[in-house]
């Protein structure tokens, strides 16, 4: 991965999968097998917490909120959710070598795409980062985001964040930062655990993936772009979708609440402020 002259940084994304988060039951297993064995290959000692999708509870869960229009006919705000949820969520910055990351939209992609799509996807580049309007970018610092799963600092984002990284950044909703130090990592389901010094962090806590339905309102709070603790919201598309960048795993869960270049390790919550994927 080659260093380009300009300061700005290249925040992270994952290609076709951009609308695709893992399920809480997949996010769970990853962390309990495939991220704890990723420690041992990151030389480090064992993770205090064994199984962080049962022992998370900082943050207090309210009460399912029904989606439904009001006699004023206008949806019920989500502030209240966001309010609990921000803090337990952070922006990532990384400094990678080569292979951090993910390479932006190529013109042989765009080729590939219908006429109506590429008019779109070009004019969009064109004022994008990154795009031919816009200064080149580094290709040695990542932007991307994740959440805090324990009140000791552990940390889950997406393996491709922090990819070849030698320094990992966390930022808070309230602007503290903190060095984090990467556990290990799973390719295969593009699961990440860092760590950072100090306790009493809020943490998430996670959902019953089982009681998820195609239809239910759901949160996303991330990194988009370098704008961190930016929310977007939409509903489940779908359930039980595969071939989603060649993973083994095949449930995964299709949202339509906006993700972009950024939002990669961000959590995506339901209506009672728990995680249903990432």
């Amino acid at each position: 991965m080659s260093a380009d002259a300009s300061s700005e940084a290249v925040p992270a994304t994952k290609p076709r999968t951009r609308v695709l988060v893992v399920s809480a039951a997949a996010l769970a297993l990853a962390m309990t097998a495939g991220v704890v064995a990723g420690f041992v290959w990151g030389g480090g000692g064992p993770p205090a917490v064994a199984n962080p999708a049962a022992a998370v509870a900082s943050l207090p869960a309210a009460a399912p909120a029904p989606m439904m229009l009001g006699a004023s006919g206008y949806m019920p705000s989500l502030a209240d959710i966001v309010e609990r949820v921000a803090p337990a969520v952070v922006s990532l910055k990384a400094k990678v070598t080569s292979g951090g990351g993910e390479p932006d939209v190529s013109d042989e992609d765009l080729e590939n795409l219908p006429p109506s799509l590429r008019d779109f996807f070009e004019k969009y580049r064109k004022g994008a980062p990154g795009g031919p309007n816009q200064r080149s970018r580094p290709r040695g610092e990542v932007q991307g985001s994740g959440f805090v799963i324990d009140s000791t600092g552990y940390i889950v984002t997406n393996a491709h964040v922090v990819a070849n990284s030698t320094e990992i950044e966390v930022t808070f909703a309230d602007g503290k930062k903190h060095k984090a130090k990467l556990i290990g990592r799973d390719e295969l389901t593009d699961v990440a655990l860092i760590k950072i010094e100090g306790s009493r962090f809020p943490s998430v806590t996670f959902a019953d993936d089982g009681r998820v339905r195609v239809g239910d309102w759901v949160l996303a709070v991330g990194n988009p772009f370098g704008l961190g603790g930016t929310v977007t919201a939409g509903i489940v598309s779908a359930r039980g979708r595969d071939d989603v960048g060649g993973t083994t795993y095949t449930d995964y869960l299709q949202i339509d609440a906006a993700i972009n270049r950024g939002n990669s390790g961000g959590p995506t919550f339901d209506m009672s402020g728990r995680v249903i994927g990432m």
